[in-house]
């Protein structure tokens, strides 16, 4: 396959959740095809038929095409995975015939990265694969990660040392690649990115503190994660137990995610209601226009005094970069994916996993000294330009179009 110098690229975004599910994952990709949009290029997202459903049913104005897989296409690998790479790579040469895309980017490894590269290797043609989390992290802790089933990790380990361009958010994805064998010289590094302009809005604090129900008073700590065991909150109900004996500390939790409310019987058991406000996924509003994060979360970490993130392993942590473009100080765990992120004692502070009693250190001493609090915020705003997705997607279609150029010259 020969591709030509274009200035306009038809760009395949193939991914396995999307839109109306809000992740990092989806909430990314929404993005990145926005930016690709405005800046004259033609993405197509790809994603599940029960997903696309969903989204029809939405109505949202994306301005970029969605297109979908056929029905049951996942579960297909699920029943036998060589008959899944069969089907795929069948599914694969369809959608390039009908849409005659000049560029592949990949989102996750399992099933659709790994079925993709042997048939992008021998047709030649251009692609980028951006692994995720589960693709290559494993948590033993916790059972993390699709390296759990060895038939998975074999899988997976097998098919990306055959990938000729993968892509890298941070230095821990970085490290998980060098333990896989992958040759750094197939890895290109770009981070995710947050849409910087969204968050410069003015938001009057006592004012949304009240329309949301809380204190505004109080010192405000919000953490933004569905509720899954990587996550960690029950350290953010350790925290919260311990702060409660500092009987002249005014404080609240707000936590923002998918199933968070699942969390209200333990807060209870702890007599802690009173310190908690929990707020599922805000449904996707505006529609003509659509802003992700939501408006309503942007309110939200602005009206917070600091970002609280116990989770125990990340590839990124897009809400991290979230919270820093609201200027809000950060406080997260030692582990892959926040580490990579937080300068210690610049933008934020890091702490030991699962040390509640450094967690609540930390958060009095930002509560007591109102400078370092101002220095750390204004340390975030300085430090997240670097996110700002309009310089990021430029990153990426840099590289598109370096890798075009390349598997022109190798055909």
């Amino acid at each position: 396959m020969i591709y030509k110098n274009k200035t306009k690229l038809k760009i395949a975004l193939p991914i396995l959740s999307f839109l109306p599910n809000l992740g990092g994952m989806e909430v990314g990709l929404h993005n990145l095809a926005t930016e690709l949009l405005k800046k004259g290029h033609e993405p197509f997202v790809i994603t599940s038929y029960s997903i696309f459903k969903k989204l029809e049913k939405k109505n949202i104005n994306l301005g970029y095409k969605v297109k979908s897989f056929p029905p049951f296409t996942f579960s297909v690998f699920q029943i036998s995975s060589s008959f899944g790479l069969f089907y795929f790579k069948k599914i694969f040469e369809y959608l390039n015939l009908r849409y005659n895309f000049d560029f592949w980017h990949i989102t996750s490894a399992f099933p659709l990265g790994i079925s993709f590269i042997k048939y992008a290797n021998k047709k030649k043609i251009p692609y980028l694969l951006r692994c995720v989390g589960e693709d290559v992290q494993f948590e033993k802790e916790i059972g993390y990660g699709y390296s759990k089933k060895k038939k998975n990790e074999r899988l997976i380990k097998d098919h990306l040392k055959q990938s000729k361009n993968l892509i890298a958010t941070s230095d821990s994805i970085l490290d998980c690649y060098d333990k896989f064998g992958i040759s750094r010289s197939r890895v290109h590094k770009v981070t995710n990115g947050v849409v910087l302009k969204n968050f410069k809005i003015k938001v009057n604090k006592n004012f949304e503190k009240k329309k949301y129900g809380l204190d505004p008073k109080a010192f405000t700590m919000i953490s933004v994660g569905r509720n899954h065991i990587k996550k960690n909150y029950d350290l953010i109900l350790k925290i919260a137990s311990i702060l409660k004996t500092h009987r002249k500390l005014n404080f609240q939790f707000v936590i923002v995610g998918k199933d968070v409310k699942k969390l209200k019987s333990k807060i209870n058991d702890l007599n802690l209601n009173k310190n908690f406000f929990l707020f599922e996924d805000f449904p996707l509003t505006n529609l003509k226009k659509l802003c992700l994060p939501s408006l309503e979360l942007i309110k939200l970490y602005k009206i917070s005094d600091v970002f609280i993130f116990p989770s125990l392993i990340e590839s990124f942590g897009i809400v991290i970069i979230e919270a820093m473009a609201a200027g809000v100080p950060l406080v997260v765990s030692e582990v892959p994916g926040c580490k990579d992120l937080v300068k210690n004692n610049k933008n934020g502070f890091i702490v030991s996993k699962n040390n509640a009693e450094q967690f609540v250190d930390i958060i009095l001493k930002l509560h007591n000294n109102k400078d370092l609090l101002r220095r750390i915020k204004i340390n975030c705003l300085n430090s997240v330009k670097y996110y700002d997705w309009a310089k990021v997607s430029q990153k990426y279609i840099d590289l598109y179009k370096k890798i075009i150029n390349k598997t022109n010259t190798d055909i």
